[in-house]
């Protein structure tokens, strides 16, 4: 089947007498995976702008014209409406795809990472990641060019494929054609595990957490200043990284996806990765270490870490052995983004295994 080029992203406009694409949003909205709002084009007597509104936004009242700044009437141009995406429902994304997995790979088959919000399916002792664009924090599946044992959903798979020139297809699935074959295409999660050895970065998360759960929290601040400053001695490395990062500069592989959430807030935001980490090695800056197992980093945490950081101009950053994190905190550290840098950074669990896994440095061999 030849599919057209929907992006699902909000804001997205289809043109209705696109048929392909019509149909496959019809197929959205029923699952309740989208939500759409008609739009039509009106111009501009006078200058011939051209706006889109919602249907029913324009009664034909004079209006002032942005563009020529003359009130005039607006004609609709009934030959361009459209549909445009207004929101997307992850809850209804992970529905679909919990039910998918349970179809291909059996429902014991696979875990759920309800921080990362992405899939594990366990195939011949093997675990391969499953993850969402726009959704998923995904970060430590793409650390090289080479590890693939990984699966990725693309909810625009024509930007993603041309953008990340080391993806193959055995790696990336259009969620549009996902829903189409009923969930079929996940079947290469098999043969993804076939192909490639699991990802190295478990191993090292394990350990991690086994560290994390056996030490007190004093000896984990000791560990994390320790390895704070051996980060110093591992410049190449991380520039290697960063270089890695500014090559995929405008893709998902540059992107760290937070739970945001709230009144008038969207669900997720993406933070630029590479100038998160930057921001958060900058040597001076004052920082909190919060060993963490079951509980969240809090808003509280954030409120205290920010009142030690006021004579460091409210530069802060907060290290922690858990990828739980408020999403209340994350809206800040969104809004402390100043001058291509953020104010205001957390190293979650996720971050300071990527950056173990980039300088070689075993946080576990760490304690005195």
């Amino acid at each position: 089947m030849t599919f057209s080029k929907l992006r699902l992203t909000k804001g997205y406009q289809v043109d209705t007498t696109d048929s392909e694409a019509m149909r496959q949003i019809r197929i959205l909205e029923k699952k309740k995976v989208i939500s759409t709002q008609q739009k039509k084009s009106i111009r501009c007597k006078n200058c011939g702008n051209t706006i889109v509104i919602p249907t029913d936004a324009y009664q034909g009242d004079p209006l002032p014209c942005i563009s020529c700044g003359k009130k005039t009437i607006f004609r609709e141009d009934i030959s361009n409406k459209f549909l445009e995406i207004t929101s997307i429902n992850f809850e209804a994304v992970k529905s679909l795809i919990d039910t998918y997995i349970k179809q291909e790979v059996g429902q014991h088959n696979f875990t759920f990472d309800s921080d990362r919000r992405l899939w594990y399916c366990h195939i011949d002792g093997k675990k391969v990641p499953v993850c969402v664009g726009g959704w998923s924090s995904h970060n430590l599946l793409f650390l090289t060019e080479s590890e693939r044992c990984w699966m990725y959903i693309s909810l625009q798979y024509d930007i993603d494929e041309k953008r990340v020139s080391f993806l193959s297809t055995k790696n990336i699935i259009d969620l549009l054609e996902l829903v189409d074959t009923n969930g079929r295409l996940l079947q290469g999660v098999f043969q993804v595990a076939q192909d490639y050895p699991q990802l190295s970065i478990f191993d090292r998360e394990a350990e991690f957490d086994s560290f994390v759960n056996d030490i007190s929290y004093n000896d984990f601040e000791n560990v994390i200043v320790s390895f704070l400053n051996k980060l110093k001695g591992k410049s190449n490395q991380i520039e290697r990284f960063l270089s890695f990062l500014s090559k995929y500069q405008d893709t998902f592989i540059n992107a760290k996806y937070v739970h945001i959430g709230g009144p008038s807030q969207p669900d997720f935001i993406s933070l630029n990765l590479k100038a998160y980490l930057e921001s958060g090695l900058k040597l001076g800056i004052s920082g909190e270490v919060k060993r963490y197992i079951k509980r969240e980093v809090s808003l509280d945490d954030y409120m205290k870490a920010l009142t030690h950081a006021q004579q460091e101009g409210n530069r802060f950053i907060i290290v922690t052995s858990t990828n739980s994190v408020a999403a209340t905190v994350w809206s800040y550290v969104r809004d402390s983004f100043q001058e291509n840098e953020y104010r205001q950074v957390i190293f979650d669990k996720d971050i300071l295994l990527l950056l173990s896994a980039v300088t070689g440095i075993d946080i576990t061999k760490l304690l005195n």
